[in-house]
């Protein structure tokens, strides 16, 4: 049995803090790309919409509702973002500084505001067709 040295342990660490920093910026970019291209399909849903019947009201009320929502999806992608960037801008300068939770509660409360935005956008679609 090899038994590891504690650089060997931190390097470990290291490398997974990496991967963990890497696939949270990822994550955060593929959310913002969606709800970017969510509003922007909402929208010409808005402009060329046909619907015509007695549903049209709350179909359309349901499309703003989702395009609040992915906007604020949007806005809290880029709070997380900046609060990062503030803990690696802290990092470069050798001040020990972290706020997991911050990037956390933002990065769950951007996948929440999003999955509203989609559900929204889905009652709509369901309410029409």
């Amino acid at each position: 049995m090899e038994i590891k040295t504690s650089t060997e342990d931190v390097f470990t660490r290291k490398k997974w803090r990496e991967l963990y920093i890497d696939q949270l910026g990822y994550s955060i970019n593929l959310f913002l790309i969606m709800a970017t291209g969510s509003i922007g399909f909402c929208l010409s849903q808005l402009t060329t919409s046909t619907v015509h019947n007695s549903a049209s009201a709350i179909y359309i009320d349901a499309l703003k509702g989702a395009i609040v929502l992915f906007f604020v999806s949007i806005l809290l992608s880029v709070a997380c973002t900046f609060v990062r960037l503030i803990i690696f801008h802290k990092r470069y300068k050798g001040i020990r500084y972290e706020l997991p939770f911050v990037v956390a509660s933002t990065f769950v409360c951007q996948i929440g505001t999003f999955g509203a935005g989609a559900v929204w956008l889905g009652y709509a679609a369901f309410r029409t067709y």
